[in-house]
């Protein structure tokens, strides 16, 4: 009876293991050209660039389609690609995208640049505002088409925020806690 609870518990860690690498593929947008920053107060009135990413691919991108939508703080001025990339539409109204030099999907890799203009001179006002990544309109999805095999994947969009309203938390014990409910 020990083995087979010994068999069992081990089959249960090997399969929560190998879940925690399947990882879900994503395209969002960054602040930054490392995609690290997800979330920024406004920085005022002016131009800015936002970053789009394709994250957890875990294959070589041949081709990607999504759209981006924007909050009223930012105003689309322009896209920029790099050398290669065939585009069709825009992030706004739903681009579709197809790399000449397939793109490294195993690391985060850049689609695109966006321009902006940031009609906020503050975050008064304007909290918690979102880019969203959603599904290409003529599609209806967020995909990839991985390479050599053409395969297609799907993904999900992700959201960054302007102006992110913190909530305060405080530190406390266990037993702090539990004193509150006597």
């Amino acid at each position: 009876m020990k083995k087979v609870l010994a068999v069992a518990l081990a089959i249960a860690l090997m399969s929560i293991a190998f879940s925690a690498n399947a990882q879900v593929p994503y395209v969002q947008v960054f602040f930054d050209d490392y995609a690290t920053v997800e979330s920024m107060d406004c920085p005022g009135v002016g131009m800015g660039e936002l970053s789009v990413y394709a994250l957890n691919w875990n294959m070589f991108i041949a081709a990607i389609e999504y759209m981006v939508a924007l909050p009223s703080a930012l105003t689309m001025t322009g896209e920029t690609f790099e050398a290669g990339v065939l585009h069709i539409g825009t992030a706004v109204t739903g681009i579709s995208l197809s790399f000449s030099v397939p793109g490294d999907g195993f690391a985060p890799y850049r689609t695109q640049r966006i321009q902006v203009y940031w009609t906020c001179s503050d975050c008064t006002g304007i909290a918690d505002q979102q880019i969203v990544v959603l599904p290409n309109p003529l599609s209806g999805l967020v995909q990839a088409v991985s390479w050599p095999d053409l395969a297609t994947y799907v993904g999900v969009g992700m959201t960054s925020t302007i102006c992110p309203v913190y909530i305060p938390t405080q530190e406390s014990t266990w037993g702090s806690v539990k004193s509150l409910y006597k």
